[in-house]
């Protein structure tokens, strides 16, 4: 496995030393899952993107995967399921520039999760 699929996560076991290993978490979502490298290793993997070209390139990558088109809080916000881990480069921002619908799906939805 690459060493870029490399995660910390939560799951029921540490077989690896130094931490978890993608396959060890039963669920994993991608919030920002692109054209769906991260995906593509696990089998039980939830990939939100809001491009429909890098949805498109995800879901042919990972077809065993759900890869949904949306903004990633705004999806997060309506979806109950609870994931073991989580896969992914997080996009940084300039929180100055951080503005308008997503910005309000965000604090809403930490907001609500306290």
């Amino acid at each position: 496995m690459e060493a870029w699929a490399y995660l910390a996560c939560s799951a029921r076991d540490s077989n690896r030393s130094g931490g978890f290993w993608l396959y060890s978490c039963y669920r994993c979502r991608n919030p920002s899952s692109g054209d769906g490298r991260f995906i593509a290793l696990h089998p039980h993997s939830v990939g939100v993107e809001r491009d429909p070209v890098s949805v498109a390139e995800a879901a042919g990558r990972a077809p065993h995967a759900t890869v949904v088109e949306a903004d990633s809080f705004t999806w997060a916000a309506g979806d109950k399921r609870r994931f073991d881990c989580a896969a992914g480069n997080p996009p940084f921002i300039r929180y100055q520039r951080f503005t308008g619908a997503t910005r309000r799906a965000a604090l809403d939805y930490c907001g609500r999760l306290g």
